[in-house]
Parts: structure tokens; C-alpha cells; sequence
């Protein structure tokens, strides 16, 4: 029986045609090259992984080769991404409300607290990024929802920055109708001043903290509170370990702060008491500052929460119009525990039998987890180390059990004593949505399954490419 497809397949062989176009003029520029490769190749030696490891050109991909999307993919994107957005503030008032739910996905009284505090946004999330792939059998899937640091948008204007440095770029550009999303802080600056008068904020460029955990070299919070600035805001990087709340204000060194853009990961902060970290939940609390995004929404990035959108116990809090078209764009998932629910196939069956009997396809992960760490991929593990994990999954609670989503490969150039060569590496792909809107996109590509930064990953802008 022939697969319907998602997405024609004619769309992504254009996209191989204009890959293969942008590598044959790369390689006559190198080819070209009588010294040692010009400048712009050395992005990669700067610290962009926050544990202090440099790329040192071990990939080229990131600010070398873009990745490319059709309008007809993108429109597709766009669809799924804000409709899964949609879903949100349903979300939300379920986990904040059903006890039965919140014991489910094994959230914390914080979590619940952080979940009933009243915030003045219409959206639960204002940024945030999937971590995805897109292929004609099933179109987008995404397997990840980043909404604590969802970082890209300084990394994808510095990308841009360096592409633009090819001599060959802009007719390349024109030769496709190439458009690709730049101005990524200014729309992030603008979504801040919004949800900054929906808080009740009247300065006209408030003054703008971004927190980060301290040692936390981000790259691309120090280019957004460059750009901030150049809008006309104060705004400084700060260690929110060092975050004082006094007199219904929010000061660090000396300034006061009503607007805070949140550049961390809440977990930390949660498993710890002391008062200094205390100060920013103490200010989310009281309404005294604005938090973007705001605390509650770390929830968000439970991957548990994939199930609400594909476990039977949860179908009918969503339309059959939201059914229809996110399709499967969720991976199958499900908090791992001894009982009965329909399998990928949708038949009844018993879950941790079902686990180790389908091992191959599928992985396990702790629901909260950062730098794609701890994922158990089951065709990487001995049938001893799966059930392992499955048995500390029932026992510990928290885990899912997922779905596996093969990522795709793309021949990638690397270079190596100025001559290029091209190597099959794993890509992914990140829909970028703000105040549930999607806006962009960036993209990764790795050696490794998991294609996190963390994990010898590297970043790629994407551009939509128009056919002549």
C-alpha cells in the first residue's frame, strides 16, 4: 500500500538541489583561497558551549552552509507550531486545576504554585523553541519544547553575520529568492515591551536584566543585551544568584530592574533554598516585576507533556480540528509506570511489556533534563541495560518512554587543509515560536543521535528558498 505523504517529495528535492548548488560555488571559493581560510571561518573558535569547550573546527556546518526551506514546508511548519501553541492555556488550566493530572506528570507543589500564579499574559509561553525534523512521510515531529532558555536568536544573527561573508552569497541569494529571518532581537525587544504593558509597565525602554545561572556562558544573552541597548534600554547580564528583591523591586548592583528577560533553567532553582535564589520567586509572586518568560512556563518543558497530546487519557481536551492537524506530530509518549494504554498502533496493551518487547523503537529520558543528557536510546542499549532503565523509570517516577524519531541525514561540507569534504551528519530542525506565533526557524546538525549543542552539536540558520 503506497504512504501518503505529508509533504511532496519534490519539495525536498528541490531543497537537495539548491544544497548541492551552494556546495559546488563553497568549494570553488575555498579552491580559490591561496592562504589559510579567511577569518570567517573561525567562529567556531569562539566559546559558544557554555561548559568552555570550543568548537575548533571540528564542524563547519554552523555559518557555512544554511539549511533551507520551501514556502510551501514553512506554511506547514507554521500550522502545526501555533496550533501545538493553541493548545497551551488549555494545558495550563488543566495541570493547574486536576489533581489527578498534576500526580501524572509528577509535578511539584512549586510547579502547581508556580502554574496558579496570576500573570497578565494571554499566552503561558512568549518564547520558546521546538527541537524537530521535518521529512515527506510525516512532516514535522517534533520530540522536544525548549521554554526556559530558549536560546537562538543571537546565535542565528551572528550565523547570519558570517554567511553574508561570502563573496558568493548575495547573487547566490538572488539566484533563489532567498529570504531568511534576521532581526531576531528586535523581535524579541518588541514581544518584551509587550508582555512589559500587559504587566502594567509604562516606561517607554525599561530597563532590561537578563539572568543567567552563574558560569553560564551564553553567547547569545551577551548579544542581546548589546542590541537591547542600540533600542534605546538599559540592560545588563546578571547572575541571578545575585538578584536582591527589596522595597517591591528587583536590584542588581545597585539598579533597579521591572522588566527581566529569563535566560535559565528553572529546575536549578527550584531544588534550591537558599534565600538569594529565593528573591526572583519571592518578585514572581508579588507581580512586582515583569518575568519573560515568566517562572510558571518551565513547566512547559516537561517532555511528559507530550503525552496530554497523544495519550488516550487526555484526547478529549483537544478538538478534533486541533487532532486533524497536528496529526502525528507528537512522538508517542507516556510516563513510564506499570499499567494498561494504547500502543503507537493504538492497541491496549501492557506498558512495560510493551517497552522492553519494542526496545529498538523507542527511547527513555527523565522528563526534565537539559544538554540531551541521560537519554537512553533503545537500540544503542544491551536488552540487560534497557530493562535497567525501564525499572528505575517505574521506580523513580518522572521518566517517559517515547516514541524514537529517526533524525534524517544531509551530506554536510568540512574542511580539512583548505580542500572540502562532505560528511552525512544528523540534522534537526527548530521552529521558533513567539507569544505563540511562529517566527523562524534555526538548525542543528551533529555526528551524534542527539543533536543538542551539548553533544558536539552546531547551530544553522535557515533561509526559504523560492524555486526560479
Amino acid at each position: 500500500m503506497k504512504q501518503t505523504l505529508i509533504i511532496p517529495k519534490e519539495e525536498f528535492a528541490f531543497l537537495d538541489k539548491v544544497d548541492q548548488d551552494y556546495i559546488a560555488e563553497f568549494k570553488k571559493h575555498v579552491a580559490a583561497t591561496k592562504k589559510t581560510l579567511p577569518h570567517y571561518l573561525a567562529f567556531h573558535g569562539y566559546k559558544m558551549l557554555e561548559d568552555g569547550k570550543f568548537f575548533n573546527g571540528r564542524l563547519i556546518a554552523g555559518g557555512i552552509k544554511p539549511r533551507f526551506v520551501t514556502p510551501r514546508i514553512e506554511r506547514h511548519v507554521r500550522e502545526r507550531t501555533e496550533t501545538f501553541f493553541d493548545v497551551l492555556p488549555t494545558l495550563q488550566k488543566v495541570l493547574s486545576s486536576s489533581k489527578a493530572v498534576q500526580t501524572y506528570f509528577h509535578l511539584t507543589t512549586t510547579e502547581v504554585q508556580l502554574l496558579r500564579a496570576p500573570t497578565p499574559f494571554p499566552h503561558p509561553v512568549i518564547f520558546a523553541r521546538f527541537d524537530s525534523v521535518i521529512t515527506p512521510e510525516h512532516g514535522l515531529r517534533v520530540y522536544e519544547l525548549n521554554t526556559n532558555c530558549a536560546a537562538t536568536p543571537g546565535w542565528v544573527e551572528d550565523l547570519t553575520d558570517v554567511l553574508e561573508r561570502f563573496p558568493f552569497w548575495a547573487s547566490f541569494q538572488k539566484k533563489y529568492h532567498i529570504r531568511y529571518y534576521s532581526t531576531w532581537a528586535k523581535k524579541m525587544y518588541r514581544a518584551l515591551l509587550d508582555s512589559y504593558k500587559q504587566w502594567g509597565g509604562t516606561a517607554s525602554h525599561p530597563n532590561i536584566l537578563i539572568l543567567r545561572w552563574s558560569g553560564q556562558y551564553n553567547q547569545d544573552s551577551d548579544f542581546l543585551c548589546q542590541e537591547f541597548q542600540k533600542f534605546g534600554s538599559h540592560a545588563f547580564v546578571g547572575d541571578v544568584q545575585q538578584v536582591h528583591y527589596r522595597d517591591k523591586k528587583v536590584w542588581y548592583h545597585g539598579t533597579a530592574y521591572d522588566l527581566v528577560l529569563r535566560w535559565f533553567d528553572l529546575s536549578h532553582l527550584l531544588e534550591d533554598t537558599t534565600p538569594l535564589y529565593q528573591d526572583i520567586l519571592r518578585a514572581f509572586y508579588d507581580g512586582a516585576v515583569c518575568i519573560v518568560n515568566p517562572l510558571s512556563s518551565s513547566v512547559f518543558a516537561h517532555k511528559a507533556l507530550f503525552a496530554f497530546f497523544t495519550d488516550e487519557r487526555f484526547s478529549s481536551y483537544l478538538t478534533e480540528k486541533q487532532k486533524q492537524i497536528l496529526g502525528n506530530m507528537c512522538p508517542w509518549t507516556r510516563i513510564i509506570e506499570k499499567r494498561k494504554t494504547t500502543n503507537v498502533m493504538g492497541d491496549t496493551v501492557e506498558l512495560v511489556d510493551y517497552l522492553i518487547k519494542e526496545q529498538k523503537h523507542l527511547l527513555i529520558k527523565p522528563s526534565i533534563g537539559t544538554y540531551g543528557a541521560n537519554i537512553c536510546i533503545g537500540k544503542k542499549m544491551t536488552k540487560p541495560q534497557w530493562k535497567k532503565v525501564i525499572a528505575r523509570g517505574v521506580k523513580d517516577g518522572g521518566w517517559i518512554v517515547q516514541e524514537y524519531i529517526t533524525i534524517p541525514q544531509h551530506a554536510e561540507p568540512f574542511v580539512e587543509d583548505n580542500k572540502v569534504s562532505l560528511k552525512y551528519i544528523n540534522h534537526d530542525f527548530g521552529p521558533y515560536m513567539i507569544q505563540g506565533r511562529y517566527v523562524g526557524a534555526m538548525a542543528r546538525s551533529s555526528h551524534n543521535l542527539v543533536t543538542n549543542l551539548m553533544q558536539d552539536g552546531c547551530f544553522q540558520i535557515v533561509g526559504q528558498v523560492k524555486k526560479q
